[in-house]
C-alpha cells in the first residue's frame, strides 16, 4: 500500500512536468508567430538552428522621388528615405521598416530624420499668362532637412513669418527662389547635407549655387541652428588634411593653367576643386571622401552667376571615430565580388557572423559569409537608385533594447 502510494506520486509529478514543458513551449511559438516580415521580402531559414546572430543593422537608405512635386525650372525633384532595421532572432529574421524617415542613434536616443517641404507663392491676378514668371509674382519653394528625437512631437520647420524674416527682403529684387537639401551620409553624430539653391527675378538674370556642409543631428531641428555647421575637413586627423590639402593645390594649380587659356567677352567659367565642401559616399563597402569640383561660372552682362558642383574625386583615408565607429568588412571586396558579382555594397557586423551586400535591385543578407555566400539568406527589394547613407550596428544586449526602442517608432 505504501509503495503505491509513492508510485502514484511520482507519476502525479511526472505528468505535471511534462504538461508544464508543453505550455511553455506554445507559449514562445505563439510569440514568435506574432512578429511578421514584409511581404516582399524573402528569407531562407536553412542556417538558421545552427547559427546564433548577435548584431542587428539599422541601415537608412536613399533613392530617387517622384517628378510630380516639379514646376518647370524652378522646383527640383527630392530623394526619399526610407530605414530598414535587421536582426536574427535566433530562428527567424525580424524586418521592421519605418517609410519616409532615416531613423539613426545619437547620443543616449533615437533621431528621426525627414524632408520638410515649405512654399509661399503669390498669384499674379493681373496675367493670366501659362509662363511660370508671369504667372507667379513670387514663388519661394524650400526643401529642408529636419531632425527630431523619437517621442517629441511633430513642429514644422518653418512659419510662414519665421521664414520671411530670414530669406525675404521687403523689396526683394528677386522673388522666385529655392533651395534644395539632400542627404549624403548620417553618421555618429553628423549628418552631411549637400544644399543646391537658385534665385531669379524671372528675367535674364541667374544664380544658383551648391555648399555641402556637416551638421550636428539634433541641430537639423531648429533653423535658429542652422548657421553652427561645420566642414568635414576640420575633423579629419592632421596628416590627412595635410595630404588632402596638397592634391587639392595641386589640381587647383592644373586647372588655373588650362581654363587661363579660354576667354570670351562676357562669360568666364573655371573650374575649382573646393575643399571646403568635402563630402562622403560609399565605395566599396567603405565610406570615402568626395571632394567636389566646381564649375565657377559668370555672365558679366547680365550679372548671373553659379557656383556648381559637377563631378567628385574619391579620396580615400581614415575617418575619426566622430564620423564613424566601425566601418570595416569581414571579408575582402575582391571575394565579395567573386561571390556576388553584380555587388555595389556591402557591411560587415562587427563580429563577422553578418552580412549585407547591395546591388542594383536588392539588398542581400548573408549569415556567416566566410563559410557560405551562395545564397542569401534574406532578399530585400530595393528602389529606384536606392543606395545607403546611415549604417549603424547595434551588438550584445543592445539588439534587444534596440528592437525594443525601434518598435514604438516602428509599429
Amino acid at each position: 500500500m505504501y509503495n503505491k502510494k509513492i508510485l502514484s506520486s511520482i507519476l502525479i509529478a511526472i505528468s505535471s512536468l511534462f504538461l508544464l514543458i508543453g505550455c511553455n513551449g506554445t507559449a514562445e511559438k505563439n510569440s514568435e508567430s506574432e512578429v511578421k516580415t514584409n511581404s516582399n521580402i524573402t528569407e531562407n531559414d536553412k542556417k538558421s538552428e545552427s547559427h546564433i546572430i548577435s548584431s542587428g543593422l539599422l541601415v537608412g537608405l536613399s533613392y530617387d522621388g517622384k517628378e510630380d512635386r516639379k514646376i518647370n525650372e524652378f522646383n527640383m525633384p527630392s530623394k526619399e528615405f526610407r530605414t530598414l532595421w535587421i536582426y536574427h532572432n535566433g530562428s527567424k529574421f525580424i524586418v521592421k521598416e519605418k517609410d519616409k524617415s532615416i531613423v539613426t542613434p545619437y547620443k543616449d536616443k533615437f533621431y528621426e530624420i525627414k524632408n520638410d517641404y515649405f512654399e509661399i507663392k503669390e498669384k499674379n491676378k493681373e496675367n493670366e499668362s501659362e509662363g511660370f514668371y508671369l504667372k507667379y509674382n513670387s514663388y519661394y519653394s524650400w526643401n529642408s532637412i529636419v531632425s527630431k528625437a523619437i517621442g517629441e512631437p511633430d513642429k514644422p520647420f518653418f512659419t510662414e513669418e519665421s521664414f520671411k524674416d530670414k530669406f525675404i527682403a521687403k523689396n526683394d529684387d528677386w522673388p522666385f527662389k529655392s533651395n534644395m537639401e539632400r542627404v549624403d551620409y548620417i553618421g555618429n553624430n553628423y549628418a552631411c547635407i549637400n544644399s543646391d539653391y537658385y534665385e531669379t527675378g524671372g528675367g535674364t538674370y541667374r544664380s544658383g549655387r551648391n555648399h555641402i556642409k556637416l551638421f550636428d543631428i539634433a541641430s537639423l531641428g531648429s533653423n535658429n541652428f542652422r548657421d553652427k555647421n561645420g566642414k568635414l575637413y576640420d575633423l579629419l586627423d592632421e596628416n590627412v588634411r595635410k595630404e588632402l590639402k596638397a592634391l587639392v593645390d595641386k589640381k587647383n594649380n592644373e586647372f588655373k593653367a588650362d581654363d587661363g587659356n579660354k576667354e570670351d567677352s562676357f562669360i568666364k567659367v573655371e573650374r575649382v576643386v573646393d575643399i571646403d565642401n568635402l563630402s562622403l559616399r560609399r565605395k566599396e563597402g567603405k565610406w570615402i571622401v568626395q571632394i567636389p569640383v566646381y564649375e565657377r561660372y559668370i555672365h558679366e552682362g547680365n550679372g548671373s552667376n553659379f557656383y556648381k558642383v559637377t563631378e567628385f574625386i574619391p579620396y580615400q583615408c581614415k575617418l575619426p571615430s566622430s564620423i564613424t565607429s566601425y566601418d570595416s568588412l569581414s571579408m575582402t571586396w575582391d571575394d565579395i565580388k567573386k561571390a556576388v558579382p553584380d555587388a555595389i555594397d556591402a557591411m560587415s557586423s562587427p563580429e563577422g557572423e553578418l552580412m549585407s551586400v547591395t546591388t542594383k535591385d536588392q539588398l542581400l543578407i548573408f549569415i556567416n559569409p566566410k563559410e557560405d555566400m551562395k545564397n542569401a539568406d534574406l532578399k530585400i527589394p530595393l528602389n529606384n537608385n536606392e543606395i545607403v547613407i546611415s549604417n549603424q550596428w547595434a551588438t550584445g544586449n543592445y539588439v534587444e533594447k534596440w528592437n525594443k526602442d525601434l518598435d514604438i517608432l516602428f509599429k
